[in-house]
């Protein structure tokens, strides 16, 4: 094996591990993490802040929130091709389960943006109307949490 057929196999190993690492670095599970992160501190913490009587009834605020959270499951909806590793910084991940059920996964998915779009009415006319939303809310992502997502650390 010649000198160039080395380093042009020594150049490749490094493009391969190079663009592994990054794409386990800004692949769908680091995608997926930002994504759901921000659908929690940016939407569901501020309807929970309001349901739990912590904060006072902003109809502006619940409105950006289910805004967000409907913007945000078209985007994630997507982010999770086979087998796709996890956001090995994040604080969880996805089980495996994922892609064993996943006809089950998906329609989970769906049901959670039809019960964000179902409750959004319910949500923006007070303060009880919020209670029960965000309830719902939390029930459909319960139902995904409980079998599909882990605990990395």
């Amino acid at each position: 094996m010649g000198f160039r057929t080395k380093a042009a196999g020594v150049l490749a190993l490094a493009l391969t591990v190079s663009v592994g690492t990054a794409y386990a670095q800004s692949g769908p599970g680091k995608e997926r993490n930002v994504l759901m992160r921000s659908m929690l501190q940016d939407a569901f913490v501020p309807l929970r802040t309001m349901a739990q009587g912590k904060a006072p009834f902003d109809k502006a605020a619940v409105d950006s929130s289910f805004a967000l959270m409907l913007s945000i499951t078209d985007k994630v909806a997507p982010m999770w091709p086979p087998s796709s590793p996890s956001d090995p910084a994040g604080r969880f991940g996805s089980s495996p389960k994922v892609w064993e059920n996943k006809a089950d996964f998906d329609a989970k998915l769906v049901s959670f943006k039809s019960v964000v779009q179902s409750t959004q009415g319910l949500a923006a006319g007070g303060l009880d109307g919020l209670k029960d939303a965000f309830q719902k809310i939390d029930d459909s992502c319960n139902a995904c949490h409980e079998p599909y997502r882990i605990r990395l650390r």
